[in-house]
């Protein structure tokens, strides 16, 4: 059996992790369609024998399709997978799932009513040194956790006219990196009992935030979530502190730089990354 799998999207998502990501699956997976919005002519130039759309509901109304990948601006994830559900399309969603928990909630009851799989698209569950402390943590190699910090530090000084830095829903440094870090969190520490949250727009010009720190408490443990746009030197990634050691990662996994460069799923050096110790 083959699933005909249309893209809505053709910005960094779409273009840098879901067109490699899906051409790497097995061959019973086919990009048949792909919404491209301002980019049509790009599209069409870079998906020679894929059909180009402009909008996601148009992708949608398509004959055939069996699966839709949503990866729209932020704002519009939740309108375009309940089209895509609606339309009787199982569903993979960009994060963030949705704008607000009402939203999210009517997604899932949707999906179950229709009967259509809609699962989210967490990239990060795959990154090297998170499945490394995934198995360090199953083994319990570092005994009994008493805190775990989890940071995503960049140099991006000058704001840009970009959908994710004006005002709207879905906009902001917290809905674009927040839901991999909280996904981690909850993956590996939770549930928790109460969230403190600090968030700051701190560049020259930045209308939206660009900057936070999340507590997160589990009974005396404490899981530290932070981001921010001004670390010239950005310090660890993971420091996780346990009773029989500590565990710390610098620097991004490679598996983004790799599609960015053009390269599938098993090249040389994907998925791995130095600078990980106990």
């Amino acid at each position: 059996m083959s699933y005909a799998v249309g893209l809505a999207g053709y910005g960094l998502a779409g273009r840098t992790f879901h067109i490699p990501l899906l051409r790497s699956l097995p061959r019973e997976y086919e990009l048949s369609a792909v919404a491209a919005g301002s980019r049509c002519e790009e599209a069409r130039k870079d998906l020679p024998g894929v059909r180009i759309v402009r909008t996601a509901e148009e992708l949608f109304r398509l004959p055939g399709l069996d699966l839709a990948v949503v990866a729209t601006p932020s704002g519009l994830h939740a309108a375009h997978a309940r089209a895509a559900l609606e339309a009787g399309l199982a569903v993979v969603l960009e994060k963030p799932f949705a704008s607000s928990v009402q939203e999210g909630e009517t997604l899932v009851r949707l999906s179950e009513s229709c009967g259509k799989p809609l699962q989210i698209f967490h990239n990060r569950r795959w990154d090297a040194d998170f499945r490394t402390l995934e198995r360090i943590l199953k083994d319990r190699g570092l005994g009994d956790i008493s805190e775990a910090e989890f940071r995503w530090e960049r140099f991006r000084p000058s704001v840009q006219d970009r959908w994710k830095e004006r005002p709207g829903p879905g906009s902001g440094l917290l809905w674009d990196l927040g839901p991999h870090l909280f996904d981690q969190a909850l993956r590996l520490f939770g549930p928790f009992e109460w969230v403190l949250a600090d968030v700051a727009a701190q560049r020259p010009g930045a209308r939206v935030d660009d900057w936070f720190h999340v507590v997160l408490r589990g009974g005396s443990r404490r899981i530290i979530l932070h981001a921010g746009c001004l670390a010239p030197d950005p310090g660890h990634h993971y420091r996780i502190h346990g009773s029989l050691g500590s565990f710390r990662t610098f620097g991004e996994d490679g598996q983004e730089a790799h599609l960015r460069a053009g390269d599938l799923p098993g090249c040389p050096g994907w998925g791995t990354m130095p600078g990980a110790g106990l």
